[in-house]
């Protein structure tokens, strides 16, 4: 599934068919994209580039600083085994 780039900084709930490996009888296997895995993942979509969604799932800095992140958790998932993408909104709370 093509990506949009107005998905970049988006929050998203993507549906992707991921390479799968196992053992069973020959006659129990899967065939086609049956075959697959299916993974639904949460995350900011940060850049797509070359057919290739970098999903950002957290940040993380030692630093108090929010411009400076040290560490990142990501998912890079080609946009061929890419089913479906959601745009989630977010809803705004307030602190009890």
């Amino acid at each position: 599934m093509k990506i949009g780039r107005h998905h970049i900084g988006k929050v998203v709930e993507v549906r992707w068919s991921d390479p799968n490996y196992g053992k069973t009888d020959l006659a129990a296997l899967r065939r086609g994209r049956a075959a697959l895995a299916v993974w639904r993942e949460y995350g900011v979509v940060h850049d797509i580039t070359d057919g290739v969604v970098i999903l950002v799932h957290s940040y993380g800095t030692l630093d108090e600083k929010p411009d400076k992140d040290d560490e990142v958790c990501f998912t890079a998932l080609p946009e061929d085994l890419i089913d479906t993408i959601r745009v989630l909104i977010l809803e705004p709370t307030e602190a009890k």
